[in-house]
Formats: structure tokens, sequence, C-alpha cells
């Protein structure tokens, strides 16, 4: 398999509470010795257009998105510092790659990487609001193909 030869030494992903899937995943590579880098973290930047840009919309995850969003505020959180936290609570993620567009985006990312961490038990109920919007998801899809 792939991640037996010496030439794999890092994996990058996407991996984040909107895209959990790669999880699954990262036991076998930290097993192997590979390093796992993880991008869209952020949702890819839909966490930043949903409710701004009319076109995010039409994304199938913008109502998850703006669920998450509600959870986070409804808690006090920053919802950036939500998804943050998510990915750095994999002990197998080793380093998460962010895009940075300007200083102020820079500053504003800064602010959330230093904050206090967000207590494990809002991450598992935020991981189950995404876990049963896939379910929800899979069940449409099963009735509407019947």
């Amino acid at each position: 398999d792939w991640l037996s030869t010496e030439l794999v030494g890092v994996v990058q992903m996407p991996f984040g509470l909107i895209d959990p899937q790669a999880a699954d995943f990262f036991g076998l590579a930290t097993t192997r010795g590979v390093s796992v880098w993880v991008r869209g973290v952020y949702g890819g930047g839909l966490f930043s257009s949903v409710g701004q840009d009319p076109g995010s919309a039409a994304d199938p995850k913008s109502e998850l998105v703006r669920d998450l969003t509600k959870f986070a505020t409804d808690r006090g959180l920053n919802v950036f510092q939500l998804l943050f936290d998510y990915v750095r609570s994999f002990e197998q993620v080793s380093a998460l790659i962010v895009g940075i567009n300007s200083m102020d985006h820079l500053a504003e990312n800064t602010m959330v990487w230093s904050a206090p961490t967000v207590d494990a038990a809002v991450l598992a109920e935020a991981n189950t609001v995404v876990t049963n919007w896939y379910e929800q998801q899979r069940s449409e899809r099963v009735e509407s193909s019947e």
C-alpha cells in the first residue's frame, strides 16, 4: 500500500468539523510514521462567506455552516475558535494549513489560535450536530431515490 513506501512522509488532506471523514485515516497514517497535515479547517472559506456572498447559499453545506455558527454563538464562542479547536483536538494532526489573505486576517487568526481551548464536551456536542446533519442528508437521499 502507498503508505508503506519510505517516500511518503507527509499526507495533506481536507479535514475539519464540516468535513470530518479523514479522521478515519489518521490512525493508519500515524502508525506508519506519516505526518498528517490538514487544510480546509475553516470550511474552505465557507464560514466567512455564508451570509455575505449570495452564491454561498447554493453550497449544500451552507445550512450546516449556519447551524454551527449559531451553535458557537449560543455558547459565547467564536465559530472559528470552535473549528480550530475541533481539529486541534486530534493528536494525530501535526499541522493545520489555513489561508491568510491580509494582515487583518492574520491578526484575527492569531487571536483565535491563542484563545483558551474550547471544552471537549462542547467539541463533542458540535460533532454530534455535524453527525446528525450528515445522517439527515443520507436519509433524504435514500428517500428521494425510492
